[in-house]
């Protein structure tokens, strides 16, 4: 049986190193240590803090470009005075509602515009079938103003001529 023995016998200070430099992780501080070896943990903090200064850097205009992307996004994409819109259900069923009722037409097209506390609407109806007994019987177009009083949506209906021609947000 072979025993192999650990060499216990005593080294000089600095027998550790290979090419001047240390390899241990125990030397003392006076084997092998210069004063380059210790700057370079602070050179390398210095790097550190350099980097992050340099992330704020790039990061600040990339925010505030996105900041005001979504601000003209919100800006443009806002309803204005005279924006064709989409009605809420509601309105388009109570302008659609009076013309059937009221003027005894039906609605071919009907175009909405936003004006502030009311809608203007652009109304494209069918030929009545009969003798026209009135004016506006032969018309086919027709512009709406519908205000919303009361919980309630209000409309107010005339004849546009042919040779007038539709302007929204126009009473």
């Amino acid at each position: 049986m072979i025993i192999f023995a650990r060499d216990v016998t005593p080294r000089k200070p600095g027998a550790n190193k290979v090419n001047g430099e240390s390899m241990s992780l125990f030397d003392d501080e006076t084997t092998g240590t210069d004063g380059v070896e210790k700057n370079r943990l602070f050179e390398t903090l210095d790097k550190e803090d350099e980097g992050g200064k340099n992330y704020w850097k790039f990061l600040v205009p990339i925010v505030a470009v996105v900041i005001a992307g979504i601000a003209l996004v919100i800006y443009f994409g806002s309803r204005r005075v005279g924006d064709s819109v989409r009605p809420d259900d509601d309105l388009y069923y109570a302008v659609y509602d009076n013309f059937l009722t009221q003027q005894k037409r039906t609605p071919t097209d009907l175009s909405f515009y936003y004006c502030g506390d009311y809608y203007s609407v652009d109304a494209t109806m069918e030929k009545k079938d009969v003798a026209p007994t009135k004016p506006e019987d032969t018309l086919t177009k027709f512009k709406a103003t519908a205000r919303k009083t009361d919980g309630a949506w209000q409309v107010r209906v005339a004849g546009v001529a042919p040779k007038d021609k539709f302007t929204a947000c126009e009473e």
